[in-house]
């Protein structure tokens, strides 16, 4: 199974992607909710295309779940 990543986003990217602030992203990536890469100094991260997938689609399973309980 080859997860090799084909692109990576940066915060500001994964943010509009998902709708929400820069600001929530960090905060997603410093809970563990949303796996990120640090590049270097403080707050300079990447996610990759592979993550950010994967985010979205435990999303869509919890919200599934929860509305249909």
């Amino acid at each position: 199974m080859d997860q090799t990543p084909t692109k990576s986003y940066r915060p500001s990217e994964v943010a509009e992607k998902l709708g929400c602030t820069v600001d929530h992203v960090y905060r997603m990536i410093k809970y563990g909710n949303l796996t990120a890469i640090k590049i270097g100094g403080k707050r300079f991260y990447r996610v990759t295309d592979h993550d950010l997938e994967d985010f979205i689609q435990r999303m869509k399973t919890r919200n599934h779940e929860l509305k249909h309980g």
